[in-house]
């Protein structure tokens, strides 16, 4: 797949030419089509000689023709034969691998149920087992390197199975394993199957992770397994393959191993896997005891919240002895009903002790908050505030707990303004499936107390200004809080700018207004002159207002090469009868098109009109005319200006309203050639206008 591997191409070597001479010349055809030419050159006419065909040119829905012609100098040509056929994938079998996790993302290895649940014994396994490799980009003459266990198997897929080239619909291919090879792979608890796969031409999976993600079963030819466990959900449970949760209620879940000697003597070690489909795998260890010789059955406990409604679960062990692993057992398999739900206390609000909220200490609203212990995965919860009407009973979607089985929901400042001085009832509801319960209430004391207004932000149009921050925009936006329903008064260096309203949620607002480049003092006040907040402060800063890069000085002034051409096309030029220097430009190669100089200014007034000119000449040589433009990162383009007449100065200008305090200028040649395309400039210069 050389189109990723190498980026000149892929190389093909020709043989030494029968009779070549000097300056015969050699042409590389792919499918007909000339995609390299070179020439003999004195000297190596007994040479091997690379040709190269470019990427992107061999197509990988065809198998490709692949020739030399030889041109002679007396005009006769001579092609080669046989034509070298060449076949090409451009994609690799199973495409990329889409995601982070371990094995492949689009190998995918599908095996049946039963012996994913229930493992392989010998029974089983005499039956045949029937597995699919399913991927993209499937081609006939594929082969499937399957790793089963201790033992490999590769399958060759044959042309009735997938097309010849393939294509990005997953193509499944199917094939029985047999009792024969389980038992050259070995029995194992943890039978591991994994899949990588190449085409025929030696191109394998994504290197990033070649392998599919693995499958595991229990497989015991040997029949030396022991007994699965048994799961209890209460005492007189008679059937394991269900736990119920009503029966369960808060009591842990029992994985009873039966233990029977001889197999089993007391001191052995169990440790226990308890699977499920929604949480990671649960431990549990234990040892048998008994009495007389005789082991009792071992009861291993669950934690009641990692046995979750509408889950499927597995249950297996180890059993060791004297610190060795001696047996595995058989797999247990469950299916979680019903519904269990704990008792639910009141929540919490933030910041208020004792149920007690004062508005002083909650500027920016508060906080309820939801703790559930024993929750399961998956469970939400739903705040209930009864206030008084409107902002005091604000409503709330279900959120879902974290992984401290913590929520939390805002009550913000129109909701204490609406409640001054009332009790409010706060519960929350737990969902757990289709089933809800609610929690405890608790009783909120609302403070009447109004809280001193504040100044939360100030914004611009380039974002928030932090408190004692600066700016070069010149519009801003004040924001902040305040008795919701009243007006308060804004200051800017002690002076008043007007009366604003507090809306119901208890947020003032101060619409955008023009600042002159200084240094702002802000407060807020009520009405009656009391309460006056803290200051906040803002600095605008005066913007660029002159840029002269002067290049008579021979000093680049922050302009910068632009990536256009070469750095090396830049000079410092003194022309005849000049006792000055210019900034000449002499191209040398086609690809001298692009910005060729380019400044960052970070200092520019927004929304100010800045002018952009410059100075700029035809060299004294011929060929190709210069044909340059002023441009701004914000897609601001002059004309392009033709430079046609031999040291005739040219004003290029560029009028642009500045969008940001950070923009980039750029000199731009949409000229690509080498040849001729040489240009002096004497000076770039940037005004500012008029704000």
């Amino acid at each position: 797949i050389y189109d990723d591997n190498a980026p000149n191409g892929a190389q093909v070597i020709i043989d030494p030419v029968i009779g070549a001479a000097a300056f015969d010349v050699l042409d590389l055809l792919l499918n007909g089509n000339i995609v390299d030419t070179d020439f003999i050159r004195p000297g190596t006419e007994n040479d091997r000689h690379p040709m190269t065909i470019p990427n992107g040119r061999l197509n990988p829905a065809a198998v490709n023709i692949l020739e030399v012609r030889v041109s002679r100098i007396g005009s006769n040509t001579q092609t080669s034969l046989p034509p070298l056929q060449v076949l090409y994938n451009a994609i690799r079998p199973g495409n990329r691998d889409l995601d982070t996790v371990p094995g492949h993302s689009e190998l995918q290895l599908k095996l049946p149920q039963d012996i994913i649940d229930n493992g392989l014994d010998a029974g089983r396994a005499a039956q045949g087992v029937q597995v699919s490799f399913c991927y993209p980009y499937c081609r006939a003459h594929d082969v499937i390197e399957l790793r089963m266990g201790a033992l490999t198997v590769r399958f060759t897929v044959l042309p009735d199975e997938a097309a010849q080239f393939g294509g990005a619909a997953p193509v499944c291919i199917g094939r029985t394993l047999t009792a024969q090879q389980f038992q050259q792979a070995g029995d194992s608890p943890q039978f591991l199957f994994a899949y990588t796969v190449h085409d025929q031409i030696s191109n394998g999976a994504d290197p990033s992770d070649a392998f599919s993600a693995p499958v595991i079963i229990d497989v015991d030819l040997a029949g030396i397994r022991r007994p699965a466990p048994i799961f209890f959900d209460h005492p007189n449970d008679t059937d394991p393959a269900i736990i119920d949760l009503q029966q369960l209620g808060n009591n842990n879940l029992i994985m009873l191993v039966r233990t029977f000697a001889p197999q089993f003597a007391i001191g052995d070690s169990i440790k226990a896997l308890y699977g499920s489909t929604s949480a990671a795998d649960f431990f549990v260890e234990g040892t048998v005891t008994g009495q007389f010789g005789q082991p009792n059955p071992l009861a291993l406990e669950v934690p009641n919240n990692r046995v979750v409604c509408a889950d499927v679960v597995t249950g297996s062990y180890t059993q060791s002895r004297n610190g060795a692993v001696i047996a595995h057992s058989k797999i247990a398999n469950a299916r979680v009903v019903g519904q269990a739900l704990p008792d639910l206390p009141p929540p919490r609000v933030l910041v208020a002790p004792n149920g007690v909220l004062d508005p002083k200490d909650n500027p920016q609203g508060a906080t309820g908050r939801v703790v559930v212990a024993g929750f399961t995965p998956g469970d939400q919860v739903k705040l209930i505030v009864r206030g008084s009407a409107g902002n005091g009973s604000p409503t709330f979607s279900a959120l879902p707990l974290d992984a401290g089985g913590q929520a939390d929901f805002a009550l913000n400042r129109g909701f204490i303004a609406a409640n001054l001085g009332l009790v409010v009832k706060v519960s929350y509801e737990l969902i757990r499936g289709a089933v809800q319960k609610d929690s405890q209430v608790l009783e909120l004391s609302v403070l009447n107390v109004t809280a001193a207004p504040t100044i939360t932000s100030v914004t611009s149009a380039g974002g928030v200004v932090p408190d004692r921050g600066q700016t070069y925009y010149r519009s801003l936006g004040i924001t902040g809080t305040g008795p919701s329903g009243q007006s308060v008064e804004v200051l800017i260096n002690n002076v008043p700018i007007g009366l604003f309203a507090v809306d119901a949620a208890g947020v003032w607002t101060v619409p955008t207004r023009t600042f002159t480049a200084t240094t702002h003092t802000i407060t807020v006040r009520t009405t009656d002159g009391s309460n006056q907040s803290a200051t906040r402060i803002a600095t605008v800063l005066e913007g660029l207002a002159l840029h002269v890069a002067q290049f008579s000085a021979q000093n680049w002034a922050g302009w910068t090469w632009g990536g256009a051409g070469r750095q090396d096309d830049f000079s410092w030029i003194a022309h005849p009868g000049q006792n000055y220097y210019h900034l000449h430009n002499q191209t040398f190669t086609n690809n001298s098109s692009g910005t060729v100089l380019q400044r960052i200014f970070s200092d520019l007034t927004p929304g100010a009109t800045y002018l952009l000119s410059s100075g700029v000449f035809r060299s004294n040589t011929p060929y190709v005319h210069p044909r340059l433009q002023l441009g701004t990162s914000a897609a601001h383009r002059s004309p392009v200006y033709t430079l046609s007449v031999v040291h005739q100065v040219v004003s290029m200008q560029l009028s642009f309203v500045a969008s940001t305090s950070e923009m980039t200028l750029y000199y731009i040649n949409h000229e690509p050639s080498g040849t001729g395309n040489d240009w002096d400039t004497s000076h770039i210069q940037l005004q500012r206008m008029s704000l």
